[in-house]
């Protein structure tokens, strides 16, 4: 139960339990305050007074103003006093308001005493998050034909947004389909995608239990018949089941979902994908209430439900006509843009309310922005407005989370392009707007604490700083709990540093003109004055104009600088060698700055702090001609998984950078190959593309464009979002070339331990990463350098993923052994530099070799002769994998072989992963062989016969690896959920036998 949910039944649980009407209306007790609540319940007063709030604002409780708020639960006293409050008057200044002669003018109309307590509902889309199901439901029968309309708002589709606009002939429809005799109508309802035609039907589901039309419990089951469109027979035998023998592997009888429907309501989505033969099945269903499953031809089986269906097309091209004369009640539901404009407001108030309270904070909403969602085009209807409303959220929510904001603000800067083109048809639309928008101040509120108002200020310029110090403090100790290595911690530090301080700075770019009164509120005046001869001696040196808002990021640094050397805490640049390295006039600049600086405060600053103060000049350059940036293309198998990453990276980094390739299984290669090309050329810059797949043959697609457009490419597997997220990041706000992204996000992949990869991506052979070590005396800068030399002059090292990793001498002066660590996960082939660490069993070329082109060669050797082995073993494998995928073309007839192979591959990787083993190639072949057919025999629901020896031996397998079991069960879930299947124990144990005792 959420804390919402449980303030709510705590208040009114008091309020039965200690309060009277008596009481009531001699003001003896008038209520229950924040603070009692949240002593009852143990938490904090201002969660207990915002949950308070927020369910005033949806008719749950009643507000009675004054010091201290009181608040009553508003069925209590509906039902003390008899009286019936309706929902928009539910605050008072005195109990003695609440229940004065003239009551009804403030809100509360004489009825009839109720018999038994009604429950009142709010909109749907709240309620189902903050009231349990068992109070929707009221403990006594009514007859609607005979109830007053004041009274019929006690029912869940009464409450629906444009129940009284827009939707009222739809509600009234659907509740003649529910009520009427003996057993309702079946329903088709219409309407576009997003509409919200699920939830409708839900909704008539819901009325249906609440008019007693069905019982409680009584079932909803959905089916969507797209999902198996293309296998009209699986689809016909999981809506109406099959008999023993009805075809090949049917050997046992199988219930459909039509039988679990019994005496509730079948709910049939994208009906115009149910084969003719599907609705004519469901003919003599509809005429006679009678069916039969699939391979019966004798007896007929009765059968008591509602149908209600769903089609985003015109029935009269899609369905039968004599399927469609067959649905009495046709409800079609209003696209978004044909709805008034108040009902769109009262949704976007909703799905604000929803995310405020998902992120558990006060969100402010700017004027701007509700304009913007009033009027942007949204052909996804309330589905998308409610998506667009959640992404501008997350946006938001990532600022909130990094400058500890109390207030999430939602401004213009917020919303997707698409939505901000809203603004645009104000002219148009302002008399409407204006109307609609008139109660509503310059910001819409929601959820906020008591303290909060509409007509709060908004906050200042300056509040909630994040110094880089914090940053990089929370990120390292995030990255030292992963257990990176500290090398690796510096380098993924260095790479975000730039990011930071391009934010930090972008967040005073329209502000440059604000006063410094505003600065002072948190920074000393003194601090602020030697930033400006900090600047000014800057721009003296640089002979260049700087920015003025450098002024506030510089002072506000300085500031975090300070107290943290008061403190005694240290100061750590892990940029510093890279900062020397290729910002050498402004590092000179900055040493200067800091000896100014250290003169007016009389404090030594760090050497590392130079570094930073020199970052605040290079950053704070006006940018001149945008500058190429590496192209991100995302390319999955399936309908829909790039195209979402791609989104979620651009949502989340405000930025249209990423761009995502679906490829549908049933679509070959060759064709997505095409398509990709026009990407590429599309999205590159300049500076390649870095291409992130998922697998197979689309790993072969980087090298084949690579070569036909001239254009560089670097390809990388196994991705994911966290992957696309970061790639996306470091090339839209990072200088990073291709092959340093390249490298980064390889160091992603969650599959450290998997196969080693070939060239077509199918992954065999078991080898361990390949990496060349380049040490340096003179500091990781210099070994960067002779990293770069050598992917320049050794092709194959790019082609292969080779990666070179950089060791500065002080990295191994502080660990000796830190090589030999590496040697422990990594298969090293050579050692080069200006350094000879002495490691015997790999053989080290000297940067002198490099350079005379002698040790190039000599490198170039070591790295063919080990993988000339792997490139055999990889052909072999490709072929073994050939042969599977065309035995389960043959054999398997209920799934797609292409697809079981995929999720088997990806699979037993993850689990070489998860239980640290390295599977031979036999054991892969068979483990493979006997999950496909396993996975086809639990569609069909057959179950394998097994002898009383193996169940000895099954058990015994269970007893002696649960815990490996427990893992195979985790990683195993993917299938289950892919083809809507469960994998039995026995099964299980049966993977088990056959990874460890082969």
């Amino acid at each position: 139960m959420r804390r919402k949910e449980k303030v709510y039944h705590k208040l009114k649980e008091i309020c039965y339990d200690r309060l009277s009407l008596d009481e009531l209306r001699n003001r003896l007790k008038i209520g229950f305050s924040a603070g009692d609540i949240a002593d009852e319940l143990g938490i904090a007063r201002s969660n207990a007074s915002r949950d308070l709030n927020s369910l005033h604002k949806e008719g749950e409780v009643i507000k009675i103003t004054g010091k201290p708020v009181y608040f009553l639960d508003r069925e209590f006293v509906e039902e003390v006093s008899g009286v019936m409050l309706e929902g928009e008057y539910l605050k008072f200044s005195s109990s003695k308001e609440l229940f004065r002669n003239n009551i009804r003018h403030k809100g509360i109309s004489n009825s009839k005493v109720r018999s038994e307590a009604t429950k009142p509902s709010i909109n749907p889309e709240v309620k189902s998050k903050v009231v349990s199901k068992d109070r929707l439901q009221p403990k006594f029968k009514v007859d609607l034909k005979n109830k007053p309309a004041s009274e019929q708002g006690d029912y869940i589709l009464a409450n629906l947004i444009g129940n009284e606009g827009s939707l009222k002939t739809q509600v009234q429809q659907a509740q003649a389909a529910i009520i009427y005799p003996p057993n309702g109508l079946h329903t088709l309802i219409l309407g576009p995608t997003g509409v919200g035609k699920t939830m409708f039907a839900e909704l008539m589901h819901r009325f249906a239990i609440e008019t007693e039309r069905l019982t409680n419990d009584a079932p909803f089951v959905s089916f969507n018949c797209a999902d198996y469109a293309n296998n009209p027979q699986l689809l016909l035998s999981q809506l109406f089941g099959y008999a023993k023998g009805a075809f090949t592997g049917a050997k046992r009888e199988k219930d459909g979902l039509i039988e679990k429907a019994e005496d509730g309501i079948l709910f049939l989505d994208e009906i115009h994908r149910l084969p003719p033969e599907g609705q004519e099945m469901l003919f003599y269903l509809i005429d006679k209430g009678l069916y039969r499953k699939l391979g019966e031809t004798e007896a007929d089986r009765k059968i008591n439900l509602l149908i209600i269906a769903a089609t985003t097309e015109s029935p009269e091209s899609s369905l039968l006509r004599t399927f469609t004369r067959r649905i009495p009640m046709v409800i079609e539901l209003p696209p978004l843009s044909e709805r008034p404009l108040k009902e769109r407001l009262r949704l976007i108030k909703i799905f604000f309310q929803e995310e405020a309270a998902r992120m558990n904070a006060t969100v402010k909403v700017t004027r701007e922005v509700l304009r913007a969602l009033l009027l942007y085009n949204c052909p996804g209807n309330i589905g998308q407005l409610k998506s667009d409303i959640q992404l501008c959220c997350a946006r938001a929510f990532l600022d909130h989370l990094s400058g500890n904001e109390p207030v999430i603000k939602i401004g213009l800067d917020r919303l997707s392009s698409h939505v901000k083109e809203g603004i645009l048809k104000i002219e148009d639309n302002r008399v409407e707007v204006r109307k609609v928008l008139k109660h509503i101040g310059d910001k819409f509120i929601v959820n906020a604490n008591s303290d909060l108002g509409e007509g709060k200020e908004h906050v200042s310029l300056v509040e909630g700083f994040d110094n880089i110090y914090e940053t990089l403090e929370r990120q390292m100790v995030e990255l030292e709990t992963k257990g990176i290595q500290q090398q690796e911690i510096n380098r993924l530090l260095s790479a975000d540093i730039d990011i930071f301080f391009k934010r930090f700075l972008n967040k005073f770019k329209d502000k440059e003109t604000a006063k410094e009164e505003e600065l002072e509120k948190i920074v000393d005046k003194e601090i602020i004055e030697v930033a400006k001869e900090m600047l000014v001696l800057a721009e003296e040196e640089l002979d260049r104009e700087l920015e003025s808002r450098i002024l506030f990021g510089l002072a506000m640094h300085l500031s975090a600088t300070l107290e943290r050397i008061e403190v005694g805490k240290e100061i750590n640049n892990p940029h510093l060698d890279e900062i020397k390295a290729n910002h050498k006039k402004e590092f000179i600049v900055a040493n200067k700055m800091v000896n100014l600086l250290e003169t007016k405060v009389g404090i030594n600053v760090p050497r590392d702090e130079v570094g930073f103060i020199a970052m605040f000049l290079y950053s704070g350059l006006e940018e001149g001609e945008e500058q190429g940036k590496v192209g991100i293309v995302v390319i999955t198998h399936g309908s829909a998984a790039a195209t979402s990453m791609a989104d979620v990276a651009n949502t989340l980094l405000n930025v249209d950078h990423a761009v995502g390739v679906d490829m549908p299984l049933e679509r070959s290669p060759e064709e997505i190959l095409e398509i990709v090309k026009g990407v590429v050329n599309d999205v590159e810059q300049g500076k390649g593309i870095l291409l992130l797949v998922d697998m197979g043959s689309l790993i072969t697609f980087g090298e084949i464009l690579s070569k036909e457009l001239k254009i560089p490419i670097r390809t990388v597997d196994l991705v994911s979002t966290p992957m696309v997220l970061e790639a996306t990041r470091k090339a839209v706000f990072t200088e990073v070339t291709l092959d340093e992204l390249a490298e980064t996000v390889e160091d992603m992949s969650s599959f450290s331990g998997r196969l080693g990869v070939n060239k077509l991506g199918e992954s065999e052979t078991g080898q361990e990463e390949k990496v060349i070590l380049a040490v340096c005396m003179t500091g990781q800068g210099s070994a960067i350098k002779l990293k770069k030399l050598i992917t320049e002059s050794i092709p194959l090292i790019k082609e292969k993923k080779i990666k070179v990793l950089t060791i500065s001498i002080n990295r191994l002066e502080k660990d000796k052994d830190y090589i030999n660590q590496i040697m422990e996960e990594k298969d090293v082939l050579a050692i080069v530099g200006t350094f000879d660490p002495q490691v015997k069993e790999v053989p080290f070329i000297s940067l002198q070799s490099l350079l005379a082109r002698q040790g190039i060669k000599e490198l170039q050797n070591l790295i063919k002769a080990k993988i000339t082995v792997v490139n055999q073993e990889n052909k072999e494998a490709n072929e073994i994998y050939d042969r599977i995928e065309d035995t389960f073309n043959h054999y398997l007839k209920f799934v797609n072989p292409r697809l079981v192979l995929t999720v088997i591959k990806d699979l037993i990787s993850k689990l070489e992963v998860s239980l640290n083993i390295r599977l031979d190639k036999e054991v892969k072949v068979g483990l493979i062989m006997h999950l496909g057919c396993t996975i086809e025999r639990l569609i069909k629901g057959e179950e394998i016969e097994i002898s009383e020896e193996e169940l000895i031996e099954i058990d015994r397998i269970k007893e002696e690896n649960k815990e490996e079991i427990k893992i195979i069960a985790n990683k195993i879930g993917n299938i289950e959920d892919e083809f809507n299947i469960k994998f039995p124990l026995s099964e299980l144990a049966y993977v088990m036998k056959i990874i460890k005792y082969n």
